[in-house]
């Protein structure tokens, strides 16, 4: 059902109501346009554009100076009085912006700023909110590496002249000290930083919801499947484990808000 003051004021031309009528229709307009952003009074999207349409109309009635251009040789035709049929108004030339400027109120300038805002807030969430997407694909990427490392290496591992030396599959050697291999000269991750966020380390041990700096790392987890269970349980390394040990890892990212972004399950070290 149509808006109640497009029912009102949608049926006739703006130019031909007296100066009080137009005063009326425009503030009540404007009063159910500014209102009708948030709350029980939102506005379906056609009622918007329609009450903005009738309003629009009033603005440009006010400012009669812009005459119509005609084509040479031809007749104006005169719109049917059995129907209305609304004509978007036609910005021309600088004067006649400048001549509707001139009628509109402060509250109709505040309201035309306000929808502004808005816009412009909107765009600039969407552009952040896709930027953190690629950034965080790009540390991805560089997990997806690290894991095609892993699989490559399972049986290289095992020998003696196989670098770096840190991650080589023997009682010498601990976990943490092939972490920190990683990201050294001769690992998979050497000279490679923190794409999602410059400065941040590349690798935590956890996507730690009272650290925000974790956000955007890798993530390596150890697996287990617990008895009675039929699937893999992971948790965080303390560092000491011993690299000369079958153990099942995990690799994931920690993404915005602290969810986990899978990389590979099941990854066999």
């Amino acid at each position: 059902m149509p808006h109640p003051l497009a029912i009102k004021y949608g049926a006739g031309d703006p130019a031909a109501w007296d100066q009080e009528k137009r005063a009326k229709a425009r503030d009540e307009l404007h009063a159910v346009l500014g209102a009708g952003t948030t709350g029980k009074k939102r506005l379906s999207g056609e009622d918007r554009i329609t009450l903005m349409r009738i309003w629009l109309a009033i603005i440009a009635a006010e400012n009669p100076s812009e005459k119509p251009i005609s084509d040479k040789g031809t007749k104006s035709k005169t719109p049917s009085k059995k129907s209305f049929h609304f004509t978007f108004p036609k910005f021309r030339s600088v004067a006649f912006i400048a001549g509707v400027m001139k009628t509109m109120k402060l509250a109709d300038f505040a309201f035309v700023i306000f929808l502004c805002g808005i816009t412009i807030s909107v765009i600039a969430l969407g552009y952040h909110a896709v930027r953190e997407v690629l950034r965080m694909e790009e540390v991805k990427k560089e997990a997806e590496e690290l894991v095609q490392w892993f699989k490559s290496t399972a049986d290289e591992r095992k020998k003696a002249e196989f670098k770096p030396t840190a991650c080589q599959k023997n009682d010498a050697r601990v976990w943490k000290d092939c972490v920190a291999a990683l990201i050294a000269e001769g690992g998979p991750l050497y000279g490679k930083t923190n794409a999602f966020e410059p400065g941040r380390a590349l690798i935590s041990k956890k996507c730690d919801q009272q650290d925000t700096e974790t956000i955007g790392t890798i993530i390596i987890e150890k697996g287990a499947i617990p008895i009675g269970s039929s699937s893999y349980s992971y948790t965080a390394f303390d560092g000491s484990e011993p690299l000369n040990k079958d153990f099942t890892l995990r690799v994931l990212v920690c993404g915005r808000g602290f969810h986990l972004i899978k990389v590979q399950n099941e990854l066999s070290w």
